[in-house]
């Protein structure tokens, strides 16, 4: 608590850290009471955790002595909170979920610590994580930002229909800039472009100009489950006995 409090409030002496000892309830789920606050700071200091940064003095009361956390502190409240992780027993609840995924984003947020997290839950790798690495019995065979990894794998997906029908649009959007595949199902057209938002204007301008009304038009952006799908042949649904094989190792 003593460690967190500093990394978090910036240096403090005693008293302010037991204000706040006092308003989160640290001795129901610490181990430390608030009165023995005092000697966990000298103790901290003593083994190089802590250290003395100035006094300060209010009126006639006594110097307080202001600590602040080190860096060999912020190392060891990494590890303590490293090891809270590892020792959640997990509840598939949202609201379970929801504090986890707050907490890894505390321990890089506050401490600028990069965080290894394997997940098997492709949506939390996309929500939580910069840098995604997905493994597939153990070789890597994709790595780069979520975004990269949709765009160069998979692409967005435009889905439309018109006037003349399905071979109509293909005739007149066959070749154009971006446009990586085209394949009809039942009336409509359905086309793998690199960059969506950019290509859809171009696109409607062709089938105007070709005078084929337009009926429909969706845009979809693919998910990381459409990356794993594209780089390892099936997705982890498929395959759940040899998951951990398979999972995506993630780099927040």
């Amino acid at each position: 608590m003593v460690l967190g409090t500093l990394a978090r409030h910036g240096p403090r002496h005693g008293h302010e850290i037991r204000r706040i000892a006092e308003v989160t309830n640290v001795g129901e789920w610490g181990g430390v009471s608030v009165g023995a606050l005092y000697r966990e700071l000298r103790s901290m200091e003593g083994e190089g955790l802590v250290e003395a940064v100035r006094t300060e003095q209010v009126g006639r009361r006594p110097a307080r002595t202001v600590y602040a956390i080190t860096g060999e502190g912020r190392l060891e409240l990494g590890m303590l909170r490293d090891q809270a992780i590892r020792n959640i027993h997990w509840w598939p609840d949202p609201q379970s979920r929801s504090n986890l995924w707050e907490h890894i984003r505390r321990l890089r947020g506050e401490l600028g610590t990069t965080v290894f997290l394997t997940t098997h839950y492709l949506d939390e790798a996309d929500a939580l994580c910069d840098r995604i690495l997905v493994i597939d019995y153990g070789k890597i065979v994709a790595e780069g930002t979520p975004d990269e990894l949709k765009r160069r794998i998979s692409g967005d997906m435009i889905t439309l229909s018109v006037s003349g029908g399905p071979d109509a649009a293909k005739g007149v959007l066959a070749g154009h800039a971006g446009v990586r595949d085209m394949t009809a199902s039942g009336p409509s057209l359905r086309l793998t472009v690199d960059h969506g938002e950019e290509a859809l204007p171009g696109l409607l301008r062709e089938l105007d100009t070709a005078g084929l009304t337009l009926q429909s038009i969706q845009l979809a952006r693919p998910s990381l489950d459409d990356v794993f799908l594209t780089v390892t042949g099936r997705s982890l649904r498929e395959d759940a006995p040899a998951a951990a094989a398979r999972a995506p190792a993630a780099v927040g």
